[in-house]
């Protein structure tokens, strides 16, 4: 995967996007619930794969997939580029353009920052910002691991930024309702 700068993402003042919404997930009570109905779940489709016959297992076989990927944290997208939420994700906030958190993350994204982290964990990207122009489709996402340090976009490419900027979209996010585990 290829890395981008961040700051390359967001030009001040030369936005194409009108609105923006914050998301949370992949934690907490919706995560504990979502991996317990999974599993019970898992376990019936398994006693139906075993007796399945041969045309019927393909699609029992997708199923365990898909719940299996639910839960597999590094590989799971808490909002996708059609505007899928994942099933634990919450929309926390809402911020148009003009807003006064708007301008603040304006002015974080749009500062040059030279990557000076270097994490040796898998990130699980819990927070997001998602980008929209009008439709309620979104036209760009930044995903967001604050234990690793890791940024990156809808397309995978890893954006890079500097401590200080994390702890400032730390602060945003924290001022937009998101509660971060420190």
């Amino acid at each position: 995967m290829s890395n981008t700068k961040l700051n390359s993402f967001f030009h001040a003042g030369n936005s194409p996007f009108t609105y923006l919404k914050t998301y949370s997930g992949l934690q907490g009570e919706k995560l504990e619930e979502l991996k317990q109905t999974n599993q019970q779940k898992n376990a019936k489709l398994e006693r139906q794969l075993n007796s399945a016959r041969y045309m019927e297992r393909p699609k029992i076989q997708n199923e365990i997939k898909t719940l299996e990927a639910q839960t597999n944290l590094p590989n799971a997208l808490i909002i996708d580029n059609q505007g899928q939420l994942h099933p634990t994700t919450t929309e926390i906030a809402t911020i148009k353009i003009g807003d006064s958190l708007w301008s603040e993350l304006e002015a974080i994204l749009s500062e040059a920052g030279k990557t000076d982290l270097a994490a040796a964990c898998i990130p699980v990207f819990r927070d997001a910002i998602a980008f929209y122009t009008t439709a309620n489709q979104p036209d760009s996402i930044i995903y967001i691991c604050f234990q690793c340090l890791f940024l990156k976009n809808e397309q995978g490419a890893f954006l890079e930024a500097d401590s200080k900027t994390y702890q400032k979209l730390k602060q945003f996010l924290i001022k937009s309702g998101h509660t971060i585990a420190s």
